[in-house]
């Protein structure tokens, strides 16, 4: 197949329809690139009904293929995958590491952390450009940095049955998160170097990511729900508001955890709900950080709207596949390592071809050749039984692939084991638990902190009633690091037998109280919070 070099592509003309669903609207964006340049031709925006059922392939198809013929728009379209239906994972990977053999290293390692069946899992990948390191710390010379996301097969087939059902081809599934990210790359007049929030708040859920060096190295959503008619001064609007607001905080809190080098400088909101910039507000009250709206500015062809904010995922989606570079993922068409041959069995087939041949020639040419072509016959055929002894190494490896594969498929659902025991923990008043770590031989292992020793010994008694080997290493003391009053500490490790079954239906979550103020100690750093104490 011809292929223009990159520069000629970037000047070929190219059409992309972007689709973009949460519970509350559809939204379509179309851009067109020609002569170098990328423009957004069309906005539309529409309510879905409440008789669509958005469970409903059939009944969402229709719809859109409504708005669509209202908007004139046909060909191929592209969707996005919400962050909710997707397991995302940043993995690296040793100097020397070659393209061909990535596609298959990343599923390796990605299988093993999968919450659902590695054979139903759809994985695609993005190679990242490293981030500079600090002075002093180490590096891998020539590593690669990549992040991968895997999506269960039936919500790629949802996608393709909306598709189908409106009449169009589904030629690309992106990814939310990286969407907007890519959104923001075409309108952020800022320092895009610097660490930068993203909040994506939709009808369903609220997306929270963190890009550090123009990469996205973070990201977590958080289930909202927020009402199509919400009244933005009512209680209702408030209480989603603060929702979201907490989640931000706890999500910086655990981005800090895993980036302590990474200062978040400004946090840009997006979204068409009407309730972003009471979310703004709350923000920048609460955290010490800038925050703003991030809204589509300077379009071509396209009316703006106070509204727009909310086009930023189709906008971002529509715009990347118009770029050259392309878009990060596509769960449509996936990377996946191309198919090498077997040599050997090619060299066996040629071999015993042509002592077939061979045997049939030294027939037709009479008796006085026949010892002399037996005789070939039998160098093939010892050479053919030393190429299958070469070949039982192959056959070893194998079976050792074929065993990880097993451990895979039999091994516990973590998930619903963290569920069962957050709803063991005590109430928030007296203990909370600093983070879980899960290792390979069945033990998850955390650390809690507690008003008073009896809540960590009454703590292990439910454990071990709901089945579990609880083991509580050494009680210590000492002052809080937010400035709480959970001067014990301790850590404990379970181990989980194989027996232990989960009832999710029967879980009961932890009430929080009344007048629960953790978001706002949380967000202070431990040196702050030891200065108001000692006040």
């Amino acid at each position: 197949m011809l292929t223009l070099p990159k520069k000629l592509r970037a000047y070929t003309n190219r059409r992309a329809v972007a689709v973009e669903l949460d519970a509350a609207q559809v939204r379509i964006v179309e851009a067109q690139r020609s002569g170098g340049h990328v423009r957004i031709s069309k906005l539309i925006g529409a309510r879905i009904p409440h008789n669509v059922k958005l469970d409903d392939a059939k009944d969402v198809g229709e719809f859109l293929a409504e708005q669509l013929k209202q908007a004139g728009v046909s060909g191929p379209v592209m969707m996005n995958i919400p962050r909710t239906q997707a397991v995302l994972k940043s993995l690296s990977f040793p100097g020397g590491t070659t393209a061909p053999e990535l596609p298959n290293m990343v599923r390796y390692q990605l299988e093993r952390e999968l919450p659902f069946s590695p054979e139903e899992a759809v994985i695609d990948y993005t190679v990242q450009e490293p981030l500079h390191a600090e002075p002093g710390e180490e590096s891998s010379p020539g590593g690669l940095d990549v992040l991968a996301a895997a999506v269960r097969l039936p919500v790629i087939d949802h996608h393709r049955q909306i598709a189908q059902t409106a009449g169009v081809k589904l030629a690309h599934l992106g990814f939310r998160p990286c969407s907007v990210h890519r959104c923001i790359r075409a309108f952020f007049k800022g320092d895009q170097d610097a660490c930068i929030g993203v909040v994506h708040i939709s009808a369903d859920e609220t997306e929270i990511s963190f890009i550090c060096g123009g990469r996205m190295v973070f990201s977590r959503s958080a289930v909202v729900k927020i009402p199509a008619d919400i009244d933005r001064s009512g209680s209702a609007a408030a209480g989603c508001v603060n929702g979201i607001v907490a989640e931000v905080a706890r999500t910086q809190q655990s981005f800090h955890a895993a980036a302590q080098s990474c200062d978040v400088s400004l946090y840009l909101l997006a979204g068409g709900t009407g309730i972003e910039q009471g979310i703004a507000d709350e923000l920048s009250r609460r955290l010490p950080i800038q925050c703003e709206l991030f809204d589509i500015e300077g379009i071509q062809g396209a009316d703006a709207t106070p509204a727009a904010s909310g086009f930023v995922a189709a906008a971002g989606l529509a715009i990347g596949s118009c770029d050259t570079d392309g878009l990060p993922f596509d769960f449509v068409n996936p990377k996946r390592a191309k198919a090498r041959r077997d040599t050997k069995k090619l060299r066996i087939a040629a071999l015993t071809a042509a002592a077939a041949a061979i045997l049939l020639v030294s027939v037709l040419a009479g008796k006085s050749h026949l010892a002399a072509k037996r005789s070939r016959l039998d160098v093939l055929t010892a050479e053919l039984a030393q190429l299958k002894t070469q070949n039982k190494e192959l056959k070893s490896l194998a079976k050792r692939v074929d065993a990880i594969a097993l451990w895979v498929r039999t091994g516990r659902n973590w998930l619903d084991h963290l569920a069962q025991i957050t709803a063991l923990l005590p109430n928030c008043t007296s203990a909370y638990v600093v983070g879980f770590r899960t290792q390979r031989d069945n033990v998850i292992s955390f650390s809690i902190r507690a008003r008073n020793s009896e809540v960590i010994g009454d703590l292990c008694r439910r454990l071990s009633r709901a089945g579990y080997k609880p083991s509580a290493g050494q009680l210590t003391t000492g002052s809080d690091p937010y400035g709480l009053d959970y001067p014990y500490t301790t850590e404990i490790k379970l181990t989980v037998p194989p027996d232990v079954n989960v009832d999710l239906g029967a879980l009961r979550p932890r009430p929080r109280p009344a007048d629960d103020d953790s978001a706002n100690r949380l967000t202070q750093k431990p040196a702050a919070a030891r200065r108001r104490r000692r006040r």
